[in-house]
């Protein structure tokens, strides 16, 4: 049995499902995708600042909700989602660590998720967003986003540094607690789709 997640107001591409059983096949135990917010809900110039923080190739230190893959018996074994308001995901992905799991950190099939700035779930997508916006950059990717289009403010040498540009929700690193990268909803909203390997491609 492989469960794969992503969110209700989220869109996967057509590929999205026979990808992440190709990845199970092959022996993956959880697969970590990426999201894009959609284009259609956000300003350019926030969604150019996005593009300069997320990496999405192969190997990614991101873990998103809405771009999630397990095996049935790993996500037992890790004891499933926590009941948490956020950063769910992020535990499932420590605990699948934790026991040995292989994790792929996969590019391919992206997700296009919300790009809405107002959301209820505090730590959410939302609230990242809304920081991406107003946080003050360091010179170097102030200059980077402005190239983009990017509004921002600039700060002097003793304000730039890792923790004027510090990690967030849309960036966390896999098994570190320091963000969520699941689209803003509340976790009874979570759309997750079951499938055997069986049943559907090969």
């Amino acid at each position: 049995m492989w469960i794969a997640c992503t969110d209700a107001d989220s869109i996967v591409p057509a590929d999205w499902l026979v990808a992440q059983l190709g990845y199970a096949r092959s022996g993956a135990e959880m697969v970590l995708g990426t999201v894009v917010p959609d284009p259609d809900e956000l300003a350019a110039g926030l969604l150019a600042a996005w593009r300069l923080r997320h990496t999405i190739d192969d190997g990614h230190p991101h873990v998103h909700g809405a771009n999630m893959g397990i095996r049935g018996d790993m996500y037992l074994t890790a004891g499933g989602f926590q009941d948490v308001p956020t950063h769910e995901d992020v535990l499932l992905s420590a605990a699948v660590r934790s026991a040995g799991g292989l994790i792929l950190s996969v590019g391919a099939s992206p997700v296009i998720t919300s790009g809405r700035t107002d959301g209820r779930a505090p730590g959410g997508m939302a609230q990242y967003l809304r920081e991406i916006g107003s946080r003050r950059m360091p010179p170097e990717v102030a200059h980077q986003a402005q190239l983009s289009g990017v509004p921002s403010t600039e700060v002097d040498s003793e304000t730039a540094g890792a923790n004027s540009f510090a990690a967030g929700p849309g960036d966390t690193e896999a098994g570190e607690l320091n963000g969520t990268g699941r689209a803003d909803l509340a976790a009874d909203e979570n759309r997750v789709v079951t499938s055997s390997a069986e049943a559907v491609g090969s």
